[in-house]
């Protein structure tokens, strides 16, 4: 189901519109209860060291990208701009739940997205918009097309979507303005309206990571906001609202303690050599945290022979 849906967010969303949307146009297609919200200014991304990065390694898939562009018109390597995912359902598989949404923005070809989807779904239309659907059951996906935007997933969250669309919907003030902040200052970010412990199951299939998470020190976290942005250094920062007061120092000091216990345990490369340089500190109930490391670093942490990689692929775009 989730790979369905974020093909569908890709591939379908040509059907919309050339134009650029505001924000406002992606954050009213958002359900007012949502739980988590997560996003990335793709456009931005793209253009900072990190994305000139991303894209060479692109060039190593170069025949399936080719494919994907030939099939609907769409490189997502300069047609896709921005991605918001949000879900209600914490029960659920974040982005394939009942109660989720993708969100995507871009420039794109509508004609070739319309013969690929009468190929490989059915075409109707809901509330004055056009849909694409696929799947069958409890695996039924759903694209909605508004203007220069899509709207993907499960087709209760998509017809709501575009209810509140077609009336001018509001989402919550509070979340709105957590949104605006996360993403001005991150370039791919997410955020949390309940404690994270709550989400241990979709997170993680590690049993011990999993209790962790549902332990009272997380649960003890009301709401998380975290995200990364892209330069000649990579800045991983993010801020926690606790409890009380005592119960964001004594995360602070338990997060503090485990770094350190890792750092003697693991290897002072990769990684666990970053934890000596995460900063944490707490002011009243918010805990905030930071990590900058350059990089060409951040890069050597994506795996073995990435750099490699990154040559060959850096020469054959020049």
């Amino acid at each position: 189901m989730r790979s369905r849906i974020l093909f569908l967010s890709l591939a379908l969303s040509a059907a919309a519109a050339n134009v650029l949307a505001v924000d406002a146009s992606m954050l009213n297609l958002l359900m007012p209860d949502a739980k988590v919200v997560s996003g990335i200014d793709i456009e931005r991304t793209r253009n900072s060291p990190f994305g000139r990065y991303f894209l060479t390694q692109l060039t190593t898939q170069k025949s399936h990208v080719s494919m994907f562009t030939e099939m609907t018109g769409v490189d997502p390597r300069k047609d896709l701009f921005e991605v918001l995912v949000a879900s209600s359902d914490t029960g659920a598989s974040l982005g394939a739940g009942a109660g989720s949404v993708i969100i995507v923005r871009g420039a794109f070809n509508p004609t070739k997205i319309m013969q690929m989807a009468a190929t490989h779904g059915s075409l109707s239309s809901y509330n004055g918009t056009q849909v694409v659907e696929t799947g069958k059951g409890a695996n039924t996906a759903w694209a909605g097309f508004l203007g220069n935007l899509l709207v993907a997933g499960p087709p209760a969250s998509v017809k709501s979507a575009i209810d509140r669309h077609r009336s001018a919907g509001k989402t919550d003030a509070l979340l709105i303005s957590r949104i605006q902040a996360a993403s001005s200052k991150h370039d791919a970010w997410f955020l949390t309206t309940i404690s994270p412990g709550a989400l241990a199951g979709n997170l993680t299939s590690n049993p011990n990571v999993k209790g962790a998470m549902s332990g009272d020190l997380v649960k003890g976290i009301g709401s998380l906001t975290a995200g990364v942005k892209f330069g000649a250094n990579v800045i991983v920062s993010g801020e926690a609202t606790a409890r009380s007061d005592q119960d964001a120092v004594a995360l602070v000091d338990a997060m503090k303690f485990f770094a350190s216990m890792a750092q003697s345990n693991g290897p002072k490369s990769g990684p666990m050599g970053l934890l000596d340089a995460v900063q944490m500190t707490a002011d009243g109930r918010t805990v905030k945290f930071s990590l900058s490391t350059p990089e060409q670093e951040f890069e050597k942490l994506l795996g073995p022979g990435t750099n490699r990689v990154k040559s060959r692929a850096r020469v054959a775009l020049d």
